[in-house]
């Protein structure tokens, strides 16, 4: 009879587990997103936070990185929902640098890291890329910031720094958007091009500068269709960056 509590209790704390982690803590996660996205519409640019998918997709691209003692960036972290596989992914000897600038979504990813094994694998850096000054490059950069919301300058610059400072010879930059809402916004701002001509004007330079990165570059997409919105994940080689 004990026998049959004791494996009773173990399956309550299996399913209760479950529970947690694929139903209560996303809610959680996608709350507490929404409310920073309320407050940091710039910063964040999404209502909703990626799905367990999607950095399912992104992480296990560590593991095709033919280095030791890999160095990975992660840039606009979030809720952490990236890094959270990042850290499954981490080898004995690979560094991990997050870089968030939302103070509250800060607090949120030392808590994640500090309950990881593979916490003294990750440094938490709380700016913006642009004040991050790394003494080495990259072999792994991942970045979810919301480029299309930005001035078109402030990309210009982030593609700049990217491929000067950031991102290793023969590194990997992987970046993820809505599925066609590049495409989706210019279309919109074309209809109403004589109404809005800044915005259209806006958005063309940004989707310049980036086709201009993207130029002459191998490019691999995956689709992840399940998210609260279809997600485009791009993975960019930097075959061309010699140092």
């Amino acid at each position: 009879m004990s026998l049959k509590m004791s494996g009773l209790k173990k399956a309550v704390h299996r399913f209760n587990h479950r529970i947690e982690k694929q139903v209560v803590k996303p809610v959680k996660d996608m709350a507490s997103f929404f409310h920073h996205f309320i407050h940091y519409p710039k910063t964040i640019g999404a209502a909703t936070p990626s799905s367990p998918f999607v950095g399912k997709a992104i992480a296990k691209k560590i593991d095709e990185i033919p280095f030791k003692n890999k160095r990975i960036l992660e840039i606009g972290a979030g809720t952490g929902v990236i890094t959270e596989h990042l850290l499954q992914h981490l080898e004995d000897g690979d560094h991990l640098d997050v870089i968030e600038c939302v103070p509250e979504l800060v607090k949120e990813l030392r808590i994640l890291v500090n309950n990881s094994p593979k916490r003294n694998q990750v440094t938490i850096h709380e700016k913006k890329v642009e004040d991050y000054f790394p003494e080495k490059p990259y072999h792994f950069i991942i970045s979810g910031l919301p480029l299309t919301v930005f001035h078109p300058e402030q990309v210009k610059f982030f593609y700049q720094k990217l491929e000067t400072e950031l991102l290793a010879k023969e590194g990997l930059f992987t970046y993820y958007e809505y599925l066609a809402l590049p495409e989706l916004r210019l279309c919109a701002y074309s209809l109403c091009k004589k109404l809005k001509p800044e915005l259209y004007n806006h958005f063309r330079r940004i989707l310049k500068t980036k086709n201009d990165y993207l130029k002459h570059k191998p490019v691999e997409h995956n689709t992840i269709w399940l998210n609260f919105t279809p997600m485009k994940v791009i993975h960019v080689k930097n075959p061309l960056n010699v140092r």
